[in-house]
């Protein structure tokens, strides 16, 4: 259900519903909105206004964030069917539209946070009034807060309070630096602020920063190391709703991934899953003890299982020495924007395979087809098919896989991690691939595929390995790491006792990092060793150049 985000601060409310047949669509309605402060008490009153602009009814939901409001806060109304700190209604029709009105409480000022979830489009904005001897003293209506990770908002002189509403719906805490900045864009004051996972912070301007006396205007700015909702509202002897701009958005949290499954290899477990679109590295969760139950608290760390790989950027890893008799595994995307949730009951499985038992030939590399470099294999195809072979080489030296026979074949020679070494589809004879990479000792899989969904037939898969032309021979090799070495690519460099190597196709890859134009190792721990590794590629070449590597 997509979701209409409000900002309720702290209000009780009374929900009536007018129909307006004939309602023209909002040009701000969107399937999400961040709506900006609502206070109620000392003469303040908010009014939630929310239409419907959907050609069908539009079910929607209120859920309570835990900021002192509770289903008591609101009245009792016919419409709202409660369920602990959550409440649904129903827009019927097309320009149906609920005024979700605070009333007005002889209190200090009440702030708090709620959502609002709809299924299909609407518009959403708040009225706030400020009340003096129950008349109208001051109103605004507050259009929808802007979503980002950096503001600027401008900062008018003498003009009265000045407050931000800033939310994080994150899972975890969200770091800010607010600065004041004059007119020449000068820093004049800054501030440092924590805002909890799923809570709102409501602050005035002077409680971040010092104002000097003669500020003649300027402009604020807000910087989250996560995505947040942020809005101003000027309250003065006028009151007005003042949205800033973004300065910059962090990517959509990516979707979590799917086809999760391990087999074990000797004393090793190796586990794969597929790729997910948008997600720039993933995380690995392990538990010997229970199928379930694995959970991100609220600072991001792991409850009733242990992270046992972060950064890992390709879409399999290899788990060493795990425990004999019992292994859960969780897999989560990643990317700026945050990573996906953990599906706490339902972790890989020991022994899953491909999706088709009569199959084969695996389809991932869990359930690869092991064979010797040097070995030929039969294979067959169906539609939509992929079969993947696993070949481990004790040394360095030249790697070849190609196919024979009436099948139109694609191949690709992966390492353990994932990352492209090799691809072709056309290079060997007639429509069978050829492919070749220098590499060092260890496992490497080839993935066959068929061209285009609906070819299928048989081949033969042949492998070649010559010893000695590995990626550590060549004019390039050069030992350690260290800064400023340039790695070509074929090459390598060694660090904490793994290969820095950049494959042919110019994608640099050491331990559980693989990426085509940067890894940036800092501050990760590996085996118990604090890196300190950053690499780059160089700009119109496939070559790489290690920056940091202490």
């Amino acid at each position: 259900m997509n979701r209409i985000l409000a900002h309720v601060l702290g209000l009780p409310v009374l929900i009536v519903s007018i129909s307006a047949a004939g309602q023209s669509a909002d040009p701000e309605a969107k399937q999400l909105h961040y709506l900006p402060m609502l206070v109620n008490g000392d003469g303040y009153q908010s009014t939630l206004l929310v239409t419907n602009v959907a050609e069908q009814s539009n079910r929607c939901s209120l859920r309570l964030l835990p900021n002192g409001l509770s289903a008591n806060s609101f009245e009792v109304h016919e419409l709202l069917s409660w369920n602990g700190s959550a409440a649904a209604f129903t827009l019927p029709n097309s320009g149906s539209r609920l005024s979700i009105v605070g009333r007005i409480l002889p209190t200090p000022e009440v702030y708090g946070s709620a959502t609002l979830d709809c299924d299909m489009p609407a518009a959403a904005r708040v009225l706030l009034t400020l009340r003096s001897e129950n008349e109208v003293a001051a109103a605004a209506l507050l259009p929808s807060a802007q979503i980002g990770a950096a503001f600027k908002f401008p900062v008018l002189p003498r003009f009265g309070g000045y407050l931000l509403a800033i939310y994080n719906e994150q899972g975890s805490a969200a770091n800010c630096r607010f600065e004041l900045a004059d007119e020449s864009g000068a820093v004049i004051d800054e501030q440092l602020l924590s805002i909890a996972a799923d809570a709102s912070v409501f602050r005035d301007i002077s409680e971040l920063a010092r104002m000097p006396a003669d500020f003649g205007g300027g402009s604020a700015k807000l910087s989250c190391d996560g995505q947040v909702a942020a809005t101003g509202l000027l309250a003065g002897a006028a009151m007005s709703g003042l949205p800033p701009a973004v300065l910059s958005r962090l990517p959509e949290t990516p979707q979590s991934p799917a086809n999760i499954q391990y087999v074990r290899d000797g004393s090793t477990t190796v586990l794969s899953w597929d790729a997910v679109e948008g997600a720039d590295y993933y995380k690995i969760y392990h538990d010997d003890f229970s199928s379930s139950r694995c959970r991100l608290n609220s600072s991001g760390s792991a409850s009733f299982c242990d992270e046992i790989a972060a950064n890992v950027t390709g879409t399999s890893y290899i788990h060493a020495s795990p425990n004999d008799d019992a292994n859960y595994y969780w897999v989560v995307a990643c990317n700026s924007g945050g990573c996906s949730d953990i599906d706490g009951d339902n972790p890989a499985e020991l022994g899953a395979g491909g999706d088709n038992e009569a199959d084969d030939h695996g389809d991932n590399r869990a359930s690869a087809t092991r064979i010797a470099a040097g070995d030929d294999i039969q294979g067959a195809l169906t539609a939509g098919d992929t079969d993947y072979f696993r070949l481990d080489v004790n040394s360095s030296g030249s790697l070849e896989a190609y196919t024979s026979g009436g099948l139109d074949s694609i191949g690709r020679l992966e390492d353990s991690s994932g990352a492209l070494l090799d691809s072709d589809d056309d290079g060997g004879d007639g429509l069978n691939f050829k492919l070749q990479a220098n590499v060092d000792s260890g496992a490497y899989y080839v993935r066959v595929t068929g061209y285009g969904d609906s070819q299928d037939g048989d081949y033969t898969l042949h492998t070649r390995f010559t010893p000695g032309t590995g990626g550590n021979d060549g004019g390039g090799d050069s030992g350690a790491c260290r800064a400023g070495l340039v790695v070509n690519p074929g090459e390598s460099c060694a660090y904490n006792g793994f290969d820095f190597t950049v494959s042919s196709s110019g994608r640099g890859s050491i331990a559980f990092f693989s990426a085509g134009t940067a890894i940036d190792a800092r501050g990760s721990t590996i085996n118990g060793v604090r890196w300190n590794f950053y690499a780059t590629k160089n700009s119109g070449s496939n070559s790489w150049t290690v920056h940091v590597a202490d």
